[in-house]
């Protein structure tokens, strides 16, 4: 605590959700274009990661910030109470998916929970709604398959 006076880093919470919320988004996509594409595992994989990142800014919406990945899962365990515990299960399920499942459907599901999810972080810290704003003018972000111009006319997903 006295660190945090003295590094004046108060606003840490807050550049970690919006830092974090990038780096979600930008996975994200990346998810969606591999199940697009039929890369099963690969799509599971950076789903994996969109989810890390959007885990970390869920902990940092409710002021833990240890930005260590090793403890990202005893973190979310620690305060599943202060975040919801059934959004927490859901979240670890899709941080750690069947790597035999459908990864189209998989993505799907999961980004439909991660966007929830980050309407809850939102509600959490609305000061950051400004923020993100700006980052959403900044960086064109695919945030569903139908907004991929290639999925509109394909019956694959």
């Amino acid at each position: 605590e006295d660190w945090r006076q003295r590094l004046r880093l108060e606003s840490l919470p807050d550049y970690l959700i919006v830092q974090n919320l990038g780096h979600h988004y930008g996975y994200r996509e990346d998810a969606i274009a591999r199940a697009h594409c039929g890369d099963r595992l690969a799509a599971l994989y950076v789903l994996r990661i969109a989810m890390d990142h959007l885990a970390a800014a869920m902990l940092a919406s409710i002021g833990i910030t240890n930005s260590y990945p090793k403890w990202r899962t005893r973190l979310l365990e620690m305060h599943q109470d202060e975040l919801d515990k059934r959004e927490v299960e859901t979240l670890l399920r899709y941080l750690f998916p069947n790597i035999n499942a459908d990864a189209s459907g998989t993505v799907r599901e999961a980004l439909a929970f991660a966007d929830t999810a980050i309407g809850e972080l939102i509600g959490r810290r609305p000061q950051l709604i400004p923020a993100l704003l700006e980052l959403d003018e900044q960086v064109s972000f695919v945030k569903r398959f139908s907004e991929i111009p290639m999925a509109q006319s394909s019956n694959q997903l």
